[in-house]
């Protein structure tokens, strides 16, 4: 009778160990991306970085920040601005961005599932700025 129990234990010990190991991640990567004329200055409020500025220049991307959902693989999108308190974009003749960050259709996004066992997936989400954002 013990040792079936202590069998059972083993069994259910190792059984919680390869359930464990095949939850998976989803990697979240932020970014805006400049396909104005002018260079541009991105001055936000993210998670661990209140005063996140960066220059992007004419048709480059710069990443805002990088997370994850810390529940394992999903390929379920999440709001794209989730975690950004504020967010100002300034171009280079001093004109201030009028696209609204806050609205999930002026993000671009992708989302692919990179590795099977144990699941990952990569969100990424791109604000892309045009000229005729100002």
């Amino acid at each position: 009778m013990k040792k079936n129990s202590i069998l059972n234990s083993i069994v259910l010990f190792l059984l919680s160990i390869a359930l464990i190991s095949c939850e998976g991640e989803t990697v979240i990567e932020r970014s805006v991306k400049n396909e104005t004329s002018n260079t541009i200055t991105v001055k936000a409020s993210l998670p661990g970085n209140s005063n996140y500025t960066k220059t992007i220049e004419i048709g480059q991307s710069e990443l805002l920040y990088l997370g994850g959902d810390g529940m394992g693989a999903s390929s379920q999108v999440e709001y794209p601005a989730s975690g950004i308190n504020s967010m100002v974009i300034i171009n280079s003749t001093g004109d201030t961005c009028l696209k609204d960050y806050t609205i999930e259709n002026n993000w671009e996004i992708y989302v692919e599932h990179t590795k099977k066992t144990p699941s990952r997936y990569n969100h990424k989400y791109d604000f892309v700025v045009f000229d005729s954002d100002f």
